[in-house]
């Protein structure tokens, strides 16, 4: 799924930025968590916990993910599965683990900004009433559907999923609502400079789940065909965006995300002749 996300381009582009590792660290997560389970032993909550103040640590929006281990414990509690006194046990070590890991972030807070908790970009970077929802998914300003169609079928798949393993469909949805919340409600929604909606790249290892409930359900030559043609497309929207044939930080014209784009090998060509 990732050579049709903002994936591909932070992994090698530009490496340095957090959101190549946090694909690594959601699917650490999401790979311990499933199956949910109340059976699980010590050693298990103790690595799910460091998990989740791994991803928190990489990228500390991601820290929400805390919340399903927590919410997921608490089911386990009323449906009489764990015991209060063996959960609360979990629930102790877990939150003394996740912020053992998450520290280093702490500490460095604290030592830049005078605060153990604060927002690096100051106050006005977020506001939390007015969430451009619409615009984070479907602008040409990298808009993520609108840059990357494959998250679109990703979160087409969740209704399949939904029939079939409604836990986990419910955790991503979560996962998902919860990241667009979070990114929409910044005052810089389009990420100023970023190939596409690179904020969203932690979503990758959950979508990847549901995207796969839709394409078992095609042809498999139709399949090869849309995953073909989903990778061609951000190819060629890589390109276009690397080479700046289009603004970085713009909105796109239409022109610019259709013929333009298609244009891209014709351009490249005469740039290496030139």
């Amino acid at each position: 799924m990732w050579w049709s996300t903002p994936a591909i381009y932070y992994i090698i582009a530009e490496p340095s930025m957090s959101h190549g590792l946090t694909v690594f660290t959601m699917a650490t997560f999401f790979a311990l968590w499933y199956p949910p389970s109340p059976d699980r032993s010590t050693w298990h909550w103790v690595k799910l916990a460091g998990a989740a103040g791994l991803a928190a640590l990489v990228r500390w929006q991601d820290g929400l993910i805390i919340l399903i281990p927590l919410a997921e414990l608490c089911w386990w509690v009323v449906r009489r599965r764990v015991s209060p006194a063996r959960a609360l046990t979990y629930l102790s070590m877990s939150g003394a683990l996740i912020l053992v890991v998450f520290s280093p972030q702490l500490l460095m807070w604290k030592t830049l900004y005078g605060s153990f908790l604060t927002i690096p970009q100051g106050t006005g970077f977020f506001n939390w009433s007015s969430p451009h929802v619409l615009a984070t998914l479907f602008s040409t300003r990298h808009g993520l559907i609108s840059w990357h169609p494959i998250f679109l079928l990703g979160l087409l798949g969740l209704v399949p999923l939904w029939k079939e393993h409604r836990e986990v469909a419910l955790v991503i949805l979560f996962v998902f609502a919860g990241e667009m919340y979070v990114n929409s409600a910044v005052s810089n929604w389009w990420a100023d400079d970023a190939f596409g909606g690179r904020r969203f790249v932690s979503l990758i290892p959950f979508l990847t789940v549901p995207l796969t409930m839709v394409l078992t359900r095609m042809r498999r030559r139709l399949v090869a065909a849309v995953l073909a043609a989903l990778v061609l497309w951000n190819g060629l929207s890589l390109i276009q965006y690397r080479l700046r044939f289009v603004s970085m930080s713009e909105p796109l014209t239409i022109r610019e995300m259709t013929v333009d784009r298609l244009l891209v090998p014709f351009r490249l060509i005469e740039r290496i002749l030139r």
